[in-house]
């Protein structure tokens, strides 16, 4: 199939201390059959060899752009490379991470065909997660636990950022982000599509025990549900479901180290989130699976 490329896609990279990611990386953006690109790569003030290499791929690929800042955190270099990007759709790609040849190509395919405002790689939790379906409008937040909660699972019309920043969460910032972009979107392609390979650091915030990110990662919850019930208040009966599986889910990752000074005092706090909204669960839109994942959490509340 010949796609045209009329359309500017700008793939945003923050980096920040990643030399030994890089080449791969960048060397995969390159690579894309997709070759209409604007690559805004934000150097987050890197002390290591980063910033010499992003400079060095900017000078052999013109389609490479680099904005070096002082540290500022991951959240301030997605706003700068949003500032900075322009692209008539906006993907993500992390500096540790890499990408199959064809991924731009055919996550701007599925746009194009829906018509939709955002692509979104869906978390396999359907019975049939390789069809793609279209939510519209009530439809997004009624599935919001199908949607990739991660940057580089989206793909999105420009426009849809207009105005949007990232706040400073150390876990859970993606999420809140995407709840806010999807709060604006009329249709959404939830989709199943290989092509994104994520590398696992096991020193990052996200699979590692740190008492102050886990409350991060407590106060982008709830911010998620702030954002709908502001922007969306008709569809935040359809959030209950999602809060509660997230809840329960931050329960189990404490279990091992409920002998950390101050775990229990966030299990009581996560366990009222999960009181709080299970009881609003509106059980006739549940699949028997996200019955049974309900159940589950219910256990979380009554037995820890």
């Amino acid at each position: 199939m010949v796609v045209a490329q009329n359309e500017l896609v700008s793939i945003i990279v923050p980096v920040y201390n990643a030399e030994q990611y890089l080449g791969q990386c960048f060397q995969s953006i390159a690579d894309q059959t997709y070759t209409n690109l604007d690559v805004v790569v934000v150097d987050d003030g890197s002390t290591d060899r980063s910033a010499e290499l992003c400079d060095e791929w900017a000078k052999k690929d013109s389609r490479f752009h680099i904005t070096h800042q002082s540290n500022q955190g991951v959240g301030a270099a997605r706003n700068k490379g949003l500032a900075c990007a322009e692209g008539e759709y906006i993907a993500w790609v992390d500096s540790d991470d890499w990408i199959e040849p064809d991924w731009i190509e055919q996550l701007y395919i599925k746009i194009e065909q829906y018509q939709a405002d955002m692509v979104s790689i869906n978390r396999g939790f359907r019975n049939h997660p390789e069809q793609d379906m279209l939510l519209e409008h009530k439809a997004i937040f009624k599935n919001d636990n199908e949607i990739g909660r991660e940057l580089w699972s989206s793909f999105t019309r420009q426009e849809i950022f207009q105005g949007l920043v990232f706040r400073n969460f150390q876990i859970g910032e993606d999420a809140c982000f995407l709840t806010q972009a999807r709060t604006r979107c009329n249709k959404v392609v939830l989709c199943y599509q290989k092509g994104y390979h994520y590398r696992i650091n096991d020193n990052s915030l996200v699979h590692s025990f740190q008492l102050q990110s886990m409350y991060s990662w407590v106060d982008s919850l709830e911010y998620r549900e702030e954002i709908v019930r502001k922007e969306c208040p008709e569809y935040v009966k359809y959030m209950h479901w999602t809060l509660v599986i997230d809840a329960a889910s931050m329960i189990r990752f404490c279990r091992k180290y409920r002998q950390e000074k101050g775990v229990p005092e966030l299990e009581w706090r996560i366990k009222k989130i999960i009181a709080k909204h299970i009881f609003r669960i509106r059980y006739s839109i549940l699949t028997v699976k996200a019955i049974r994942d309900t159940t589950g959490a219910l256990k979380c509340l009554l037995l820890g």
